[in-house]
């Protein structure tokens, strides 16, 4: 990843996207509720993206009219999809504003079996964690992917550990989160005990690979503890992490 990326934030990505110069090929997609369209080379977007691939190259629908509609994404999380289509580049997580920007990127990654997207975003999120609190905003709306677990997994963590209380504005968020109740707040309860009475670590500080997919893509091949790597591990780590013309 480029600096100039690494310095990007969410709200710069529109802005600072460079559209191609579209020659043949070409798709349209439109995103959103309010549909934006946005125009895609059919053989680059399938090439990273096995669901673009079944819709285009199977004759469905989408691979006549040319045409995929997406009204359940959001258009800001697409352009970052775009922006890896392209040049295997994502912005860097850089403050609690970009934090749901970074969970609707995710699910699109998710959604689209971008595996090698996805697992980059789920290591600047947890990353992120490392010195700030989980959002317990973003734990109503997303689906059962790693993404949330990693979130459970962290608030448990860190209702173990009591500082989470000491934090005025967490204090207030937390209780209105518990007075909701419902099968969410049972699991991070029931997980945070179960942290007391094991053995347990932070979850933003553990193994990189804890909350990867890898149906598709090249496992990462973590020591077992969470260690640093081996110098074999290294090298095949980063073997999955360059371009790739397919995922």
């Amino acid at each position: 990843m480029s600096q100039a990326t690494g310095n990007v934030s969410s709200d710069q990505i529109v802005k600072n996207y460079h559209w191609f110069t579209f020659q043949s090929d070409i798709i349209e997609v439109f995103v959103g509720a309010n549909p934006k369209p946005f125009r895609v080379h059919r053989e680059q977007i399938c090439a990273k993206s096995p669901f673009f691939k079944k819709c285009l190259e199977n004759n469905m629908g989408e691979a006549l009219t040319k045409v995929v509609n997406l009204p359940e994404d959001e258009p800001i999380a697409f352009v970052g999809v775009l922006s890896w289509v392209y040049h295997e580049e994502i912005p860097r997580l850089r403050a609690i504003r970009d934090i749901k920007f970074w969970v609707q990127f995710y699910l699109p990654a998710d959604k689209f079996c971008m595996e090698r997207l996805a697992n980059k975003i789920m290591d600047e999120v947890k990353s992120w964690h490392e010195n700030n609190y989980p959002q317990l905003f973003l734990l109503s709306d997303i689906p059962a992917v790693p993404l949330k677990q990693f979130l459970i997994d962290q608030l448990a963590w860190e209702l173990r550990c009591n500082s989470i209380w000491d934090n005025a504005i967490m204090a207030k968020d937390l209780i209105e989160f518990f007075s909701k109740g419902g099968d969410i707040v049972v699991e991070v309860l029931t997980k945070s005990v179960d942290m007391r009475t094991k053995e347990a670590s932070d979850p933003s500080r553990g193994p990189d690979c804890t909350y990867h997919k890898h149906l598709d893509s090249l496992k990462c091949s973590l020591q077992i503890d969470g260690g640093p790597r081996d110098k074999g591990s290294q090298s095949e780590f980063k073997k999955s992490l360059k371009p790739q013309l397919h995922v």
